[in-house]
């Protein structure tokens, strides 16, 4: 019997231990899975962590980038602010065709005063002041309106630089900002355009029982033109005893003459018709000015 008891209990023993080795053997495959799975959480680790530093390295490009591109978007606003103030004060006095030259070209407008030959013009609608009597403020402005818009077309046409308007009349020079040999030709060629519009215009002043005429006066000499005033304010135009001469002749004119100087017609007399008579004499300028009319 104790034999028999020895005998189970080696049994018993061996079964135990097989069970245990079996334990074991699973215990250690698991063992071998969770140092797999550990191995692989760490590999997903290290490759998270380093797309974590790509994306990253590209968010900091992205923003370095957007920093630029804000940077460069401030400059070119800048720039069309500048471009638009630009035109905006070139369209005071240019057409669109010069002032779209001038901004293209980089031409400095008005920078600093200069002295140089050039084309002045002075216009004036005769009777005037006894239309302003006559009429309605808003039937004079229609007019004006009217004929302004004519006559700025016809300007601009000719790429002539409006400087002035002071109410009926207009100064108007060529030469500056834009060089041209041809100013005297050009000016000549505008006051003869203005004649012939201001005769469509008549039907239109007729029925405010108007005459419509104008006189024009064109020397041409050598002026100061440039940007005048201070900051608040400048004002680009031309000054000397040349405008004065334009002005002067200006208001010798008849309604529908043109008169101009004797420089003036020295450089168009080959291609317009034109007639002596007489001179005048203008203030600060002691030798009297021949004056001559262009025959339309």
């Amino acid at each position: 019997e104790t034999g028999e008891e020895l005998v189970e209990t080696i049994d018993q023993l061996r079964r135990s231990v097989r069970v245990k080795n079996e334990a074991c053997l699973v215990l250690e495959k698991t063992n071998t899975e969770l140092k797999k799975a550990k191995a692989r959480l760490d590999e997903y680790a290290r490759e998270l962590e380093q797309k974590v530093e790509e994306r990253t390295a590209e968010l900091r490009s992205a923003q370095k980038d957007l920093l630029q591109l804000n940077r460069n978007l401030e400059s070119k606003v800048k720039e069309q602010v500048i471009q638009l103030e630009k035109y905006n004060e070139l369209r005071r006095y240019l057409s669109p065709k010069l002032t779209e030259k001038i901004l293209t070209s980089g031409h400095s407008f008005g920078a600093e005063p200069k002295r140089k030959m050039m084309t002045v013009v002075f216009t004036d609608i005769r009777g005037f002041s006894n239309l302003t009597d006559s009429l309605e403020p808003e039937e004079l402005f229609h007019l004006l309106d009217m004929y302004l818009s004519e006559m700025i077309k016809i300007i601009h046409y000719h790429d002539g630089t409006l400087n002035k308007i002071i109410g009926d009349g207009l100064l108007i020079f060529f030469g500056d900002p834009i060089p041209m040999a041809d100013h005297a030709e050009r000016a000549v060629r505008m006051a003869i355009d203005m004649q012939k519009k201001v005769s469509d215009l008549k039907d239109q002043f007729h029925q405010y029982d108007h005459e419509l005429g104008v006189g024009i006066g064109i020397n041409t000499g050598f002026m100061t033109v440039g940007n005048i005033g201070s900051d608040m304010h400048r004002d680009y135009t031309v000054i000397g005893n040349q405008v004065n001469v334009a002005s002067r002749l200006e208001s010798m004119a008849k309604a529908g003459q043109i008169l101009i100087s004797q420089r003036t017609c020295s450089k168009v007399r080959p291609i317009f018709k034109t007639e002596e008579i007489g001179e005048i004499k203008v203030k600060g300028i002691h030798t009297p000015i021949k004056t001559h009319n262009v025959i339309c």
